[in-house]
């Protein structure tokens, strides 16, 4: 299983998130980028925590950020991936992959069968922020911030992902936390999984899914939690 992590990174700024709420400041890219290197990770998803329309000026100011950032571990980015003039930018810098969101639950994507058609299967990674609320199983929606019933995502666009992250946001932050009730969901059989959310490099996971990897947060840069444990 690979181990990997996961930044949060906005308006030219690294966070750690705590339950899809609180943010707490972590510094520049580069910085984190370093440390993160020394524990010797397998990958880096660089994702941009969107609640809302994300503007041209914004999406552009972290891109050009993100073209002067050095790493040798292979990065995945996910954030803002709306038209084939963003999809056109973030391919031209260092990432292997891209993840999308919001996308999933179109009709039609030209933008993921675009990276498909570009990049291949293996570049697409689908990320499903989840909630259980209520009994059931929600996801969310980054253009319209707000949570739906998993059921409306659509299906062709989750068959031309390669891989899925599965975000616990109501763990994310907290230690060895992740509910792997979230992964009740029957499309997730037969399926590759990436898990994170309330990961720990040290998480027990007791589950008969196709789990590849997990990302532990970044609060892997506070000392109390360093990869090294």
């Amino acid at each position: 299983m690979r181990v990997g992590a996961v930044i949060l990174f906005k308006n030219g700024y690294c966070f750690q998130s705590y339950g899809w709420n609180l943010l707490r400041p972590l510094g520049n890219i580069q910085n984190v980028l370093d440390h993160l290197e020394e524990y010797n990770v397998d990958e880096i998803s660089i994702i941009r925590p969107l609640k809302g329309n994300d503007k041209d000026d914004d999406f552009y100011f972290d891109l050009d950020l993100l073209s002067k950032i050095k790493s040798s571990t292979p990065l995945s980015f996910g954030g803002g991936l709306y038209n084939k003039n963003r999809i056109d930018f973030a391919r031209s810098l260092s990432f292997e992959r891209l993840i999308f969101t919001s996308n999933l639950f179109l009709k039609e994507s030209k933008v993921i069968d675009y990276t498909k058609k570009m990049l291949g299967k293996q570049a697409v990674i689908g990320c499903l922020p989840l909630i259980i609320s209520n009994k059931k199983l929600k996801v969310y929606n980054s253009t319209k911030n707000e949570f739906f019933p998993i059921e409306e995502l659509n299906y062709n666009q989750l068959m031309m992902c390669d891989e899925f992250i599965v975000y616990d946001c109501c763990n994310e932050g907290y230690s060895n936390s992740f509910d792997m009730n979230l992964l009740d969901f029957k499309f997730f059989d037969n399926k590759k999984i990436i898990i994170s959310g309330g990961v720990n490099k040290d998480l027990q996971i007791h589950s008969n899914k196709d789990i590849v990897s997990k990302l532990v947060e970044n609060r892997v840069l506070h000392k109390e939690y360093s990869l090294k444990k």
